[in-house]
Parts: structure tokens; sequence; C-alpha cells
């Protein structure tokens, strides 16, 4: 509890300073600093240890981009290789997205490291975030009429999870 406690009053610390100062650099800390506390988490989410078995145990039922990183963590004997890589895909969308939107700021970050919680449940539910988070770039993709990126990172978001397949529904709705 004292890491998160600690993440929580630096996080909020350097948020300030960038609204006090109306730099990004800050924000951008708070991000690298958001990623080395999600990459190298032990024992964080109900899944973790699942997740470290089927890495372990080179199980198949899982999603084929999953398949892939659990694979390179299981060749290198690095299974954290498997948290970096996907909470740094997490992360990063959720940045892109921002920015192409125009929404990267200080609240937008606040709100989802701490507000809508989808950061902390990032450690649980990962498949699930790192697809989520793959529809939420795609969706700003979509947003500036680029569909071919926008259809693409929906296909790389179903490599994660399957349920992102209805992401394709939404988008035949939008159209019609």
């Amino acid at each position: 509890m004292i890491y998160y406690s600690m993440f929580f009053l630096l996080t909020l610390a350097y948020l300030f300073l960038a609204k006090a100062y109306h730099s990004k650099i800050f924000i951008y800390v708070v991000l690298l600093f958001a990623l080395f506390f999600s990459s190298f988490r032990y024992n964080a989410g109900s899944d973790y240890f699942s997740y470290l078995d089927i890495i372990n145990t080179n199980y198949r039922g899982v999603e084929i981009s999953n398949l892939i990183l659990m694979d390179i963590s299981n060749f290198f004997n690095f299974p954290q290789f498997y948290f970096i890589s996907t909470s740094f895909i997490y992360i990063i969308s959720i940045i892109f997205a921002l920015k192409k939107i125009n929404a990267l700021n200080y609240l937008t970050i606040f709100l989802f490291l701490f507000f809508l919680m989808s950061y902390i449940t990032s450690f649980d539910i990962i498949r699930q975030m790192v697809a989520t988070s793959l529809l939420f770039l795609s969706f700003s993709y979509l947003l500036n009429k680029k569909n071919y990126k926008s259809f693409f990172l929906i296909l790389l978001a179903i490599s994660f999870h399957k349920s992102a397949i209805i992401f394709i529904v939404a988008i035949l709705y939008y159209y019609l």
C-alpha cells in the first residue's frame, strides 16, 4: 500500500507542477513514472500469478499478440517482459490517442490515472485493457478520417482480446 501512496503523492506533485508551469514535460515525467510503476509491479492484480503460470507453462489458449509476448518472455526466461511490453502498449496508446484529440493535459492524465481507475484496472485485466487502449487510439484515428489506420488498430486490439471485435460493429453503425 505504501507504493501506491507514494505513486499517488509523486504523481499529484508533478501534475501540480505541470499546471503551475504550463509545461508538458511534467506530464511526460508522470507518464514515465506510471509506465515504470506498471511495468515492474509484483503481485498486483488478481491475475498476476495466473499470467506468470501461463508464461512459464507455454499455455496456448490466449490471443496471438499475447501469445507472442508470452513466448518472448518465456524464451528469455524473463516473465517481466510481458508486463513491461503490455504496460508500454497500454500507456503509449492512451498518450497517442489523447494527443490526436488534443486532450493531453494534466487533468486528463489525472483522470486516467486515478479517477477513471483504468490505470489500476490495467494491473488486473491486462489483455482487456491493452485492447481497450488500442481501441481508444483507433477511435482517435477514426475521428480524423484515417480509416485504414483505425481498422488496423482494431485488428491489433482483437489480437490482444477477442472481445474487441465488437468495435467493428460500432464502426459499421458509425458509417451506416
